[in-house]
């Protein structure tokens, strides 16, 4: 779909009658027969007796079909009437739960969807926090833009809910009643999950997907976090790759020794950055960048900001045995202090608004070598306790 706007009349400048355009991709789904409820969260949906009710900013949708004999059910049972809505269950602090909602189709039907939101303040990944509680995890989707897990039936996601003034870390639990489930309510939750967004308050979708990419940012150094306390625990200290990595006691997510070294001596192969890309030059522009879209409009095409003898792809010269991090460098890396007492794991968080995960200043300057407290070529830092 493309717009644009012209200036059809200037009093100041008659002749400057300047034409923008814009160009936006747009999908639009014809659905004869709806879900009735179209799920919007709200402070104002709770059951009474649930005793208070947050708003999570998320919503759902599925399409029922394109006939009416051939329609799945519709899942709208609202309960009884009045204040009470019945199959919106609303907080339950006893199970440490902020929020257990509930759909069927009737008062009488044996078949449920649910949904229990928790708070996930440690930031957790969807697989720690379940694996923490006993669950094993399988396959490993995207979900509404965030980091899921799966369980059989049980869907886990981790999700960072914007509030206005701050983030809150969740965890949403989708599950049906498997045992027992008809198959039109297993592709009724299919549907769910496919039509499931977060962050509906934020209306800038760069700051939405920023936001998203970033919370898996926080949750994979979380996942490293706990993979480094096992290693102390077991051998005394952290890991110190003494060798076998471009420079001692380091490694990033660009160099061989995260996964051959870094990863071996954890004993899983460790996460990378969602960009995972040392910065380079936008073409044509003096911005720099690890995706296209970060170049308005022009492409993430020129020379890296590791400029030779540096290698583009690891900020490492051979010939000189430095290392340099370029600012805004999308990469996680890992340093031990020397003795194994210590570490710090750095990442670059992009969402910069209100409630932003960023720790520490990045430095306009790149990260050279890897002497002194901190690198600041990165503006989130996670570090052991002293």
């Amino acid at each position: 779909m493309n717009v644009c706007a012209q200036v059809t009349k200037n009093t100041v400048k008659p002749t400057d009658k300047p034409k923008l355009c814009a160009r936006a991709v747009a999908t639009v789904q014809y659905c004869p027969f709806p879900w009735t409820t179209t799920f919007e969260d709200s402070a104002e949906n709770c059951d009474v007796r649930g005793g208070g009710c947050g708003d999570y900013n998320f919503s759902l949708d599925y399409c029922r079909g394109a006939t009416e004999a051939s329609a799945l059910p519709d899942f709208s049972y609202l309960g009884q009437t009045g204040s009470n809505v019945g199959a919106i269950e609303g907080r339950n602090n006893a199970l440490n739960r902020l929020k257990s909602i509930f759909f069927k189709e009737s008062a009488n039907s044996t078949d449920a969807i649910g949904i229990l939101i928790y708070a996930n303040p440690d930031r957790l990944s969807p697989a720690d926090w379940y694996k923490a509680r006993g669950g094993t995890v399988g396959a490993a989707p995207i979900i509404g833009g965030y980091p899921a897990v799966q369980s059989g039936t049980t869907t886990i996601v981790g999700v960072t809910d914007f509030t206005s003034t701050a983030m809150q870390s969740l965890i949403f639990v989708f599950d049906f009643n498997s045992n027992q489930a008809e198959g039109a309510t297993k592709q009724i939750y299919t549907k769910l999950l496919e039509s499931v967004a977060f962050n509906t308050n934020m209306r800038n979708d760069v700051d939405r997907t920023n936001l998203q990419r970033d919370t898996q940012r926080a949750q994979d150094l979380s996942t490293i976090a706990a993979l480094l306390e096992t290693y102390k625990t077991a051998k005394g200290s952290y890991p110190k790759l003494e060798a076998g990595t471009y420079t001692i006691n380091a490694s990033t997510t660009r160099w061989p020794s995260w996964q051959a070294n870094l990863g071996a001596a954890l004993g899983k192969a460790l996460p990378v950055d969602p960009n995972n890309s040392f910065a380079k030059q936008c073409k044509n522009l003096t911005r720099s960048c690890t995706r296209d879209d970060q170049c308005m409009g022009s492409s993430c095409t020129g020379a890296a900001l590791c400029a030779s003898p540096l290698d583009g792809n690891t900020c490492w010269s051979e010939s000189t045995q430095a290392f340099q991090c370029p600012a805004g460098s999308s990469v996680y890396m890992y340093r031990g202090n020397g003795d194994g007492s210590a570490y710090s794991l750095y990442a670059t968080m992009e969402y910069k608004g209100t409630g932003s995960f960023a720790n520490q200043a990045a430095s306009t300057d790149a990260c050279t070598g890897l002497t002194g407290a901190e690198c600041r070529c990165f503006n989130y830092h996670l570090s052991s306790a002293p």
